[in-house]
């Protein structure tokens, strides 16, 4: 036999050995003792078996190999047979002779025999019903079968509890899913939850599975209270933080899909903490029934399904309302209040035209309920050399998040920046940078960001649009709010035939009483121009054409978003500063009356125009007209104005007053306050209104710092030419 068959007949004897060990080993320890003193048969018997098996081994492949070199393939047959017979016969006898057994075969007079051993199969826990099938260590054996204490039942080697066990729920090897629970011997979901297949879902709030296991909410939709819901309608009017004509205020909206209705909720306090009211509709508008008081208020929106209102709510708008109810009812103008906290911030425009210098930058002092910061809560520059802050204004909320935006010019560069606001206050980096897209003058460009301004919503849809005046094209561009905020590629540019128009821009409010925002726009001499919002927006041709005496400056300084008479309809302010004159016309159903109430007043007067909101809180608005030295406040009555009654202020220099513009309610007192500059002292005053109307003197002193040249040489929402007399 060669010496690599010997090595494969030594495996397969080591493989039927170890498959002998396996099966001995499981016989006899099965009716073994776990003492070792009392378990000698069976140690013996295994000796007896090794002993056996290595002589076999030993003999045979000994003589074998002798007779491997004179018929080496006979051997191996050989060799192979009689190691395997003698294994089988040593094993016999062995298990025959050991003392377990005395007289083989053996055979129990009682019991079964387990190996060596006679036992009773019915209450034996080591060999229970089956030599090979041992109860758990709690539990005992009864009539052949393993039994355990109480409501447990035995499965394997341990007694469970089917009832409560999620390995064994209801029966041994009866698992529930990994979140499941097991109760009363079935597989269930914890409270709140339902099973859906091996899952449990919150049907409450999971849109896959919305109230049952097989309802799937759409796309856009929420599952609130197991009900599906459409995502929260989206406010158009009125605009965050304008002035409602009403008391009773109607509100508009984009619901959130065929056949869901939408909640109103009004609340005291930005953050909705505080709901006031709330109020259901299927309607796209919504009409409050009991009169407000005059304050600010906030209201946001919810989709309705099924009579379950969605978590999802709309971003929280702004609104003011006055002091009287007006026979129509609609809004316009905007407040400067980047953080949409209700209270008035004054922005500071730091860049004089010609002497004064320019800093090139822009303040903004966050307005409290306890006054102002003595120092700008935020300061942001721009581009040296292009008069970055000439002019500066509240955009509106450009983007519908509730915040108002601000627009600053700078009008060398040919460009306009906008800055928006939020709960952390106006962002220091401009969110969008726009460039002058028309014909210029060659050297001079355009003059695009020589006026800039918040339009209101021209077009209806929802977002506040801004208007830019590029007077040395004769232009003035109107640039269109969306979700988004500015487009700077999507514009409305309306001409003239000459150089002058967008010397000056603001917002006209709604003249015609139809919804949509208007604007005006002046050309410094030649007159001013009136443009009638729409669904379409602003046409290119104006609606009225307003005209001045020769040589007046008529057109310097436009203003409007003011209600001198309450009719709610709002009326446009012009100034003529180079005859000391201001123009106030009416609006009407038609738009413009024809013939202005004309005020007077000293040097430069009509150098600008404003809205001075409500000073004296009688329900009207009040307008406010700058000049050289002074300014002048004319109340407003059911009648209008009267020009020969005003409230007069001057100052210390021929500068104070060449801006003043109503500032809003600074300190909550219910009557709106008036700010105006006087750049060569670095101030800003406020004046505080009353029941009389403006109080003098001021109430508050902003002095800025000595470093920045053109400090508030102009003041956001001022509506006249940066580039005054």
């Amino acid at each position: 036999m060669m010496e690599n068959d010997t090595r494969h007949v030594l495996i397969q004897i080591r493989m039927t050995l170890f498959a002998i060990g396996l099966v001995m080993g499981t016989v006899l320890g099965c009716g073994s003792s776990t003492d070792p003193a009392t378990d000698t048969g069976t140690d013996s018997l295994v000796q007896d078996l090794g002993s056996d098996t290595t002589a076999d081994i030993s003999v045979d492949i000994g003589s074998d190999t002798a007779a491997d070199t004179s018929d080496s393939s006979s051997a191996d047959t050989n060799t192979e047979d009689t190691v395997a017979s003698d294994i089988a016969d040593d094993i016999q006898a062995d298990l025959g002779s050991d003392d377990g057994c005395p007289n083989p075969p053996c055979d129990c007079e009682v019991g079964t025999l387990c190996g060596n051993e006679c036992v009773d199969l019915l209450i034996s826990d080591s060999h229970c019903g089956d030599c090979f099938i041992v109860c758990p260590e709690e539990g005992s054996c009864d009539q052949g079968s393993c039994t355990c204490p109480g409501d447990k039942v035995a499965c394997g080697i341990a007694c469970i509890d089917v009832n409560t066990d999620p390995n064994h729920c209801g029966a041994c090897a009866s698992p529930c899913s990994e979140v499941q629970l097991c109760e009363d011997g079935a597989c269930a979901c914890p409270d709140g939850l339902t099973a859906c297949g091996d899952e449990c879902i919150d049907t409450s709030h999971n849109p896959d599975s919305c109230g049952d296991c097989s309802t799937v909410c759409d796309d856009k939709q929420s599952c609130v209270g197991g009900v599906c819901v459409s995502p929260a309608p989206r406010p158009i009017a009125p605009l965050s933080t304008a002035l409602v004509t009403s008391q009773t205020p109607t509100f508009r909206f984009e619901p959130s899909g065929p056949g869901v209705d939408t909640r109103l909720e009004l609340c005291a306090d930005r953050a909705c903490d505080g709901i006031l009211s709330t109020h259901d509709t299927d309607t796209a508008e919504l009409t409050i029934a009991n009169a407000l008081d005059a304050g600010t208020f906030y209201w946001r929106l919810r989709s309705v399904s099924d009579g379950v209102a969605s978590d999802d709510t709309s971003p929280i708008w702004q609104v003011r309302v006055g002091h009287r109810s007006a026979p129509v009812s609609t809004s316009f103008g905007n407040l400067v209040d980047p953080y949409n906290d209700g209270i008035p911030d004054i922005i500071t425009g730091n860049c004089a035209f010609g002497e004064g210098g320019c800093d090139h930058s822009f303040y903004v002092y966050d307005g409290t309920n306890t006054g102002l910061s003595p120092t700008a809560n935020t300061s942001i520059s721009g581009p040296a050399g292009s008069l970055f802050g000439m002019s500066v204004a509240s955009a509106g909320d450009v983007n519908g998040d509730g915040y108002a935006d601000v627009i600053v010019g700078a009008f060398y560069a040919d460009q306009a920046y906008l800055y928006l606001g939020s709960a952390d206050g106006l962002g220091t980096e401009p969110a969008t940078i726009i460039d002058y897209q028309g014909s210029a003058i060659p050297g001079l460009g355009s003059w695009f960001g020589l006026s800039v301004h918040g339009a209101g919503d021209v077009n209806g849809d929802g977002y506040g649009d801004i208007v830019i005046g590029a007077t040395l094209a004769g232009a003035v561009i109107v640039y269109h709010g969306s979700p988004n905020g500015i487009d700077p590629a999507q514009y409305t540019t309306l001409l003239s035939t000459q150089v002058g128009l967008g010397a000056s821009v603001s917002g006209a409010g709604d003249v015609n009483g139809d919804g949509y925002a208007d604007i005006v726009a002046g050309d410094s001499g030649h007159g001013a121009y009136v443009y009638l919002g729409s669904e379409n927006g602003l046409p290119t041709d104006p609606a009225h054409v307003l005209e001045g005496p020769p040589s007046s400056q008529f057109g310097t300084a436009v203003g409007g978003k003011v209600d001198v008479n309450g009719d709610g309809y709002s009326d446009v302010i012009v100034g003529a500063p180079n005859i000391d004159l201001a123009y106030l016309y009416y609006g009407g159903p038609s738009g413009l009356t024809d013939n202005p109430t004309i005020m007077s007043g000293g040097a430069g007067f009509g150098m600008s125009v404003d809205n001075a909101g409500d000073v004296n809180g009688d329900g009207y608005g009040d307008v406010v007209i700058g000049g050289n030295g002074s300014f002048k406040v004319y109340l407003g009555s059911d009648e209008g104005i009267n020009v020969n009654e005003s409230i007069h202020i001057t100052g210390n220099s021929s500068v104070f007053g060449n801006i003043c513009r109503g500032l809003g309610d600074l300190n909550q007192d219910g009557f709106d306050d008036i700010i105006t500059n006087e750049y060569t002292a670095l101030s800003v005053y406020v004046f505080q209104g009353g029941l009389s109307g403006t109080q003098d003197p001021a109430a508050y002193q902003i002095i800025g710092p000595t470093d920045v040249l053109g400090f508030a040489w102009t003041l956001a929402e001022a509506t006249c030419s940066p580039t005054r007399p």
